[in-house]
């Protein structure tokens, strides 16, 4: 009688298939990262272009002020060109009154982000020279 011995050097097709599930789940892993990455530098990247798009605003309505209320009741700001997605700033009051000279006046200025979804709001003071 022979004893025939099996040889087990080869992987069988279940190992092969539980190797290629882990792989694929690393694989994924890394995919999804990427990808949360990428959107999450898109969102800090439109954040500091909104934040210096408020701040222009804000240094515009400034000087319009220190420009026109010196010899008029009204100030007229420019509107300038925005980057591409940006909505046009919301400006409250949007009035353009000048401030009183005994006091000062609260300009909130709400600017819509590239998404839709999200706003930033700077609000400044005015004061007449």
């Amino acid at each position: 009688m022979h004893d025939h011995q099996r040889d087990d050097a080869g992987e069988t097709l279940v190992e092969i298939i539980v190797a290629i599930v882990i792989m694929s789940f690393v694989v994924s892993a890394y995919f999804f990262t990427y990808i949360t990455s990428s959107h999450s530098s898109k969102a800090q990247r439109d954040l500091v272009t909104a934040d210096g798009i408020l701040r222009h605003y804000a240094e515009t309505l400034h000087a319009a002020v220190q420009k026109d209320c010196a010899g008029s009741a009204t100030y007229t700001t420019t509107p300038t060109s925005l980057p591409t997605g940006f909505s046009p700033p919301m400006i409250t009051p949007s009035s353009q009154n000048c401030p009183p000279a005994t006091s000062v006046q609260a300009v909130t200025i709400d600017l819509t982000l590239p998404n839709g979804t999200t706003h930033k709001r700077l609000t400044t003071e005015l004061r007449s020279p």
